[in-house]
Parts: structure tokens; C-alpha cells; sequence
């Protein structure tokens, strides 16, 4: 994660801490999605055999660990559970992206992520500098390959496309569903204000 001197570009703004804490009263839900086995605690301590199920191991890997977001005009490093609808973060290689967002802007030349394990897409997305007026829209769990970008956060928690997707037994995705996404089966990721769709 880079530090907190970078510089913002004027034409994005995050929330300020009052505005994620109204948001989060409004939503009433932290940025959390349960694993597709969803036992107490205890349980995975007396059975560790329940984290060595395929679809266990493949969700540990995709579970986010931090998130870099822009509160108060400041990059801060937060756990992502505390991420809202509408904030800015800040995606970097190798980062597991930790919300459903969109890409506002891309630092270099391209930002590259794997969202394979969501859709199960065969090849990655890519944003370039140059995209203009493209839409890349990147999933909870995704994997950043290549590139920087600053996003903006669509989703969180229970309403994230892997989310919809577990309570729906579609995941892991045993083939792609990009048609899914994009023919209204899961395009509803924008708020109620907000009328962007995930393609």
C-alpha cells in the first residue's frame, strides 16, 4: 500500500468519516461475506478438516485482509469490513479487491485483475489509462495482477456478486456467467442513486 503523501486528484473525493458512518446506519450492514459453509467458529477449530473443502480453500484465498480508503481527504489503511457504498480505495498489485466497484481512474498504463474466481471468466479484466469512457467493473475477491487504480465501491458484504452468488449454490462458478452479469441476473450492484450496472 503506498503511503499517505500520494496525491489526490481533484475530481475524486471519499467520504468523510460522518458520511460512512450515516451510510453504514443506512445500510445497516458491514462489508463481511460468509463462506459457503457457514459454521460457528468452534466447529473449524474441532473439524479443521471443514477449511480443506475445495470451495473453503478457494473462498480463504479470495477473502481480503486490508483495504486502503480515502476518509477525510487521507489514505488510511482500514479492515475492509468497515468499507461503505461510496468510498474511494486504492487498488495496488497483488491486492484482493475487497468490495464490488468500479474503476474511476488507472495509475500507469493499465490495471489488470483476475476475476476468474468469481465468474469464472477465463481471462482478466483490464482498465487502461487511455480506456476514456470504459466501465470496468471488478468484483469482492478479485485479484490485482498488474497496475494501480482508484475505485469507488459499489457493494458490500451480503449484496457483492459472490455473495448472491453463494446463497444461489452458483458458486464457485463451474463455467462463466458473463452472460448472467450482463443479461439483468446480477446487474443489480448500483444503489438506488447510483443507476451503474456490472457487465
Amino acid at each position: 500500500m503506498a503511503n499517505n503523501q500520494s496525491e489526490i486528484p481533484d475530481a475524486i473525493r471519499g467520504l468523510s468519516q460522518d458520511e460512512a458512518e450515516n451510510i453504514r446506519r443506512e445500510d445497516n450492514c458491514m462489508n463481511v461475506v460468509h463462506p459457503p459453509i457457514n459454521c460457528p467458529a468452534w466447529a473449524c477449530v474441532v473439524l479443521p478438516c471443514i477449511n480443506k473443502i475445495p470451495s473453503m480453500k478457494q473462498f480463504l484465498q479470495m477473502t481480503p485482509f486490508d483495504a486502503e480508503v480515502l476518509r477525510d481527504s487521507e489514505w488510511i489503511c482500514y479492515d475492509p469490513s468497515s468499507l461503505v457504498r461510496g468510498d474511494v480505495i486504492r487498488l495496488a498489485p497483488r491486492d484482493i479487491v475487497p468490495a464490488d466497484c468500479i474503476i474511476l481512474e488507472v495509475h500507469g498504463e493499465e490495471i489488470v485483475v483476475d476475476v476468474s474466481g468469481v465468474t469464472g471468466e477465463p481471462k482478466p479484466r483490464i482498465g487502461t489509462k487511455k480506456g476514456g469512457g470504459d466501465s470496468i467493473h471488478v468484483y469482492y475477491g478479485s485479484r490485482v495482477l498488474q497496475g494501480s487504480a482508484l475505485a469507488k465501491v459499489l457493494q458490500i458484504g451480503e449484496n457483492t456478486l459472490l455473495a448472491r452468488m453463494m446463497k444461489e449454490n452458483k458458486w464457485p462458478p463451474s463455467r462463466k456467467i458473463g452472460s448472467n452479469v450482463s443479461d439483468g441476473q446480477y446487474n443489480t450492484i448500483g444503489s438506488e442513486d447510483d443507476n451503474t450496472e456490472m457487465v
